[in-house]
């Protein structure tokens, strides 16, 4: 039951280079850092938000953290760590919170994936008619530099095409053009077809596995909740089974969040799901 009830959280950090700057992983068994995380995984293409708050730092951790580009947040149990995201250091500051419930101070580290290339790469390129999409989204996801995985069926146009534009708005324009779904996911650029899921195993998630409360319906599919599930994106697949709801069936995920801390067993990390139905899996 421990393994349901107490997750774990790391946050790791990283300089320009990739080197590590600060952790909250404890040197010694004694120590212990308290974290808090609060994620949010979307299938659109602007970058997907996180917030990583950690308590009581000495200046010399926090000098660290504010000279850190990059951030790798996990989630677990029993040291069996997954990445919940890779994002990129958007903003630092250390506050006092008077909280009496939880005085002391706070370093909140504001977190986007693949933010700083989504607002700053650009794209000035030539292409002629006949031209393959994916040789075309390869030069433009080249501009963000990160990796980029393109699964679906090659596409050719049937017109010259000119880009000169920032390469994020020129992604949306193909993309919506030719029927494509694009997302940068733990600093990789992913396109697909639209609205097809992105990963091939499939979680279950039933009332004995991880689910909290009851499902509730929407329009064109459900919200759960869930135990920690630190692997789960948006746009991946994930199957719900509920006797309680009277729920069986297939969803691709349209946001995922986690939220929680390491802390308080109130509040241990959950996953919550906002989900659209899918026919096949």
């Amino acid at each position: 039951m421990g393994r349901l009830i107490h997750p774990q959280l790391v946050a790791d950090f990283y300089d320009e280079g990739g080197q590590p700057t600060y952790s909250t992983r404890p040197v010694a068994p004694s120590e212990f850092v308290a974290l808090e995380i609060a994620i949010l995984h979307t299938d659109k293409s602007t970058p997907s938000v996180a917030k990583a708050t950690i308590h009581n730092l000495s200046a010399t951790s926090i000098s660290a953290i504010s000279r850190s580009k990059k951030c790798q947040l996990w989630g677990g149990y029993d040291g069996e760590l997954i990445t919940m995201g890779i994002f990129d250091v958007v903003e630092t500051q250390t506050i006092y919170n008077r909280a009496s419930s939880d005085p002391g101070w706070q370093t909140v580290v504001g977190l986007g994936d693949g933010e700083s290339p989504h607002g700053t790469a650009v794209t000035s390129k030539n292409y002629e008619s006949g031209a393959s999409i994916k040789s075309i989204l390869s030069d433009i996801g080249a501009s963000f530099g990160l990796v980029i995985s393109q699964v679906y069926d090659d596409i050719t146009s049937d017109a010259p095409m000119t880009f000169d534009g920032t390469s994020a708005k020129i992604m949306d324009d193909i993309c919506r053009q030719f029927g494509l779904q694009w997302s940068i996911t733990d600093d990789v650029i992913q396109v697909t077809n639209k609205d097809i899921p992105i990963q091939t195993r499939v979680p279950v998630l039933t009332d004995s596995t991880g689910l909290l409360g009851i499902p509730v319906s929407t329009q064109d599919g459900l919200k759960v909740e869930a135990l920690l599930f630190p692997a789960l994106r948006a746009r991946h697949l994930v199957k719900v089974q509920s006797e309680t709801a009277g729920v069986d069936g297939f969803y691709r995920i349209k946001t995922v969040s986690f939220q929680g801390n390491n802390y308080s067993s109130g509040q241990s990390p959950k996953t919550r799901i906002e989900g659209v139905s899918h026919d096949d899996a």
